[in-house]
């Protein structure tokens, strides 16, 4: 998977995002287990993780709600409220190989503010060129897949910074390479006939703009994420 969170421009990643949602730090460090689990077999690349820089979550799994309540966020005057949530993350250890290493980074646990205030987002930390891999798609959805189950958010992208850069979509669904719903959501959409969408066993929706490594120099593909966001436009979330 060296290549597979990447891009010609500005690197592939995924975000998942949800509304206030209050979480004790050992709640939190569960969902973010469960994540992990279910994204290591899915990739070597995905099977090394440290945090808090130095910790190895192999052998340190104890210690991370701990160190997930360490990372409350505080205001300018080093104070704490819990209702702004945490943040946390992990990453590849420094012996990985740098086209190998990625990143996990939260915030979770907030309980104020509108939507999306929450989110996780994956990435891989050095851009490399993306090869043309059969394989490269199901990939991102079994990690897209994994953060859905470990999470419960609302909606998640599979994005890449070219596509984030443009500013013709609307704030809340843009337009990505994926694009996850959750039920609630999913019953309302009205996917265009150019997406290609898959019904999920939990009542969510999984929209692609293409099955093929996403290209920003292939109009198709970049015509078709933008119309998946343009249909999703009237959804609201809450």
């Amino acid at each position: 998977m060296r290549e597979v969170i990447t891009t010609k421009v500005n690197g592939y990643f995924i975000t998942a995002c949800w509304g206030p949602r209050a979480e004790t730090p050992d709640r939190l460090a569960a969902r973010f287990f469960q994540m992990i689990d279910r994204l290591q077999p899915i990739d070597p690349a995905l099977d090394q993780w440290t945090y808090d820089r130095k910790s190895d979550l192999r052998t340190n799994r104890g210690d991370f709600a701990a160190y997930v309540a360490s990372k409350i966020e505080r205001d300018d005057y080093g104070g704490v409220n819990s209702s702004s949530g945490y943040w946390f993350g992990a990453r590849s250890p420094d012996n990985v190989a740098p086209d190998q290493r990625f990143s996990i980074k939260c915030h979770s646990g907030k309980s104020i503010g509108e939507a999306f205030v929450n989110h996780v987002i994956i990435k891989q930390d050095t851009w490399v060129q993306p090869a043309e891999e059969p394989h490269r798609c199901s990939i991102f959805r079994s990690v897209l897949l994994a953060i859905a189950d470990a999470w419960e958010p609302t909606t998640i992208e599979a994005n890449c910074g070219w596509l984030v850069q443009r500013k013709t979509y609307d704030a809340h669904f843009r337009p990505a390479w994926m694009r996850y719903l959750c039920p609630t959501l999913a019953q309302e959409a009205k996917p265009p006939s150019c997406a290609i969408v898959e019904c999920l066993p939990n009542g969510g929706l999984l929209l692609f703009a293409t099955e093929q490594t996403f290209d920003v120099d292939n109009p198709r593909h970049v015509a078709a994420a933008e119309e998946i966001a343009a249909a999703l436009a009237p959804l609201r979330p809450a």
